[in-house]
């Protein structure tokens, strides 16, 4: 007898293949599962075939293997949305019903979260045509693309019936009682807040979630020597790197209490010989032009020991006089910052770019370090391979194993390119974001890095650049300290001398105008 499933409505055979079913969390295939299987009915019964054998669909778990040659469904959304009926499973399974109960299983989840992108949406084998990836909201609010989409993956050869689909939907019961059984978040913000559990705070930390449990707890032990209070882990779980959430605990009372003495002053450095004459310097601070106190800005360029800078400059600023890149770059926080919350900045650190004191009613100080540009491509890319929370961490493996695949295949990460395509000089001139770089960009970035409101060094000077902003009384302690920065130089000429000539163009491509920008700098402080 004929597979019923295989039947299309004008009598021809329907090749629908069998699927795999992965989700996020464990639940979610069960609508879409009868849809599919509503759908090859009505087909059957438009062709006069009654014999309805279900759809070969097997629903699995998020570590199902990857088989080669097997389609998959892969059905995700925001973390944010899937942690109700998280918890709701968890109850089930002994779970205590309680608000802490809720955010436990909100912040310990996120690392299986990540597991399950970086398996089934970032990796390789994920952007395969075998696998086809749905928004479990998509369920409910677009159920006819869904099932088209659906149809199309496991039926190639086949036609899709766009009346027969709306007849699916009709016949196929999709309400708020389903929503909940197949894992679908609530339909909108007052059902969300129907939740017993409901804390606007807490599903706002939850929707900003970037760290682990586990790094967090890691970040404690390692720079404070115990664990974080409880209630405060989801919120920690925000800051945007396990680097930011130490530069923030460094600036706790409760480490400058144990590590600084009781006003806060870093311990006594060990001696070392008299530091050279600063050659880190740009030109004189130009005068203010606004009243006020002056503003520090760092722009800081990733893999250029801002990290490192950030938390000098912060040093004897209270948190409340502070915007760093936490969450969100500094340009977007000043933009959504009252009048009054802005006239009280005096230090802004983070990876933001030029331009930040036209949103400021004080006059503002730039800071930024640069470095020479290739070296800072391979940094980059070392810390992505290294960082395994790193967003581009999972990518990376797979199609990064050396430096010159790194360059091949970036094009494929746009949320990498405005860094890597020559990011210095985009950074310092304000124009991140155009599309291709010209002479007219790279002037602005000139004239920004020589302005008098500028103040600029090297990396590979930096314990100068330090001891010049000392001078200047921009910040207390000089002594020279890397964080998140290697410096790599061998291994770095290493795997210069490996690169095709192909990749050796795209790396200068890549680092022409920062290099020429570099020059610059180079000359005019005197190195």
């Amino acid at each position: 007898m004929m597979d019923a499933s295989k039947v299309d409505i004008d009598g021809s055979e329907l090749s629908l293949q069998p699927t795999i079913g992965i989700s996020w969390p464990g639940c979610g295939q069960d609508l879409l599962r009868a849809l599919l299987d509503r759908y090859v009915q009505l087909a059957n019964d438009a062709a006069g075939i009654t014999d309805h054998a279900p759809v070969p669909f097997e629903v699995s778990d998020a570590m199902a293997p990857q088989i080669d040659g097997a389609r998959y469904i892969v059905q995700t959304g925001p973390y944010a949305d899937t942690v109700i009926p998280l918890f709701e499973e968890a109850v089930q399974h002994g779970t205590p019903d309680t608000a802490a109960g809720f955010r436990q299983i909100a912040s310990t989840s996120y690392t299986g979260y990540l597991k399950f992108r970086r398996r089934w949406i970032d990796s390789p084998f994920a952007r395969s045509g075998l696998v086809l990836k749905l928004h479990l909201a998509d369920l409910m609010d677009a159920p006819a693309l869904t099932l088209g989409l659906a149809i199309r993956h496991l039926g190639p050869s086949h036609t899709v019936n766009e009346a027969l689909i709306d007849e699916t939907i009709k016949q196929v019961p999709v309400d708020g009682a389903l929503r909940s059984n197949v894992g679908l978040p609530p339909a909108n913000d007052d059902a969300l807040k129907t939740f017993r559990h409901y804390d606007e705070e807490i599903f706002g930390a939850i929707s900003r979630i970037k760290l682990r449990r586990e790094d967090v707890f890691q970040c404690f032990d390692d720079i404070l020597g115990h664990p974080p209070i409880e209630e405060n882990v989801i919120h920690l779980q925000r800051f945007a790197s396990p680097e930011w959430l130490i530069d923030h605990l460094k600036q706790s009372r409760e480490y400058k209490m144990k590590f600084g003495g009781a006003n806060g002053a870093s311990s006594p450095a060990p001696s070392k010989p008299a530091a050279p004459a600063p050659v880190a310097q740009s030109a004189p601070v130009e005068p203010a032009k606004k009243d006020g106190p002056t503003v520090l800005v760092h722009l800081h360029i990733p893999k250029t020991a801002g990290t490192s800078l950030n938390g000098k400059l912060m040093q004897g600023h209270p948190v409340s006089t502070r915007v760093t890149a936490v969450d969100d770059i500094p340009n977007n926080k000043l933009k959504n910052m009252s009048a009054e919350d802005r006239a009280n900045v005096r230090v802004i650190a983070g990876h933001c770019v030029y331009g930040l004191h036209d949103l400021l009613p004080n006059p503002c100080l730039y800071i930024c370090v640069l470095r020479k540009p290739q070296e800072r491509l391979f940094s980059f890319y070392r810390f992505i391979q290294r960082s395994t929370d790193h967003p581009n961490h999972a990518w990376a493996i797979a199609n990064a194993p050396t430096f010159g695949a790194f360059l091949r295949n970036i094009g494929e990460m746009k949320n990498l390119q405005s860094e890597m395509d020559n990011g210095q000089v985009r950074r310092i001139s304000g124009f991140m974001g155009v599309a291709e770089l010209s002479q007219p960009v790279f002037e602005h970035a000139v004239r920004h890095l020589l302005a008098e409101n500028m103040v600029f060094g090297l990396t590979e000077h930096f314990g100068d650049f330090l001891h010049d902003l000392a001078t200047r009384d921009l910040i207390v302690d000089s002594t020279e300290i890397f964080a998140n920065v290697g410096t790599g130089s061998s291994d770095f000429q290493a795997e210069l001398a490996k690169l095709s000539a192909d990749e050796t163009d795209v790396l200068k491509r890549y680092t022409m105008w920062d290099q020429r920008l570099y020059n610059i700098a180079q000359s005019w402080i005197g190195i």
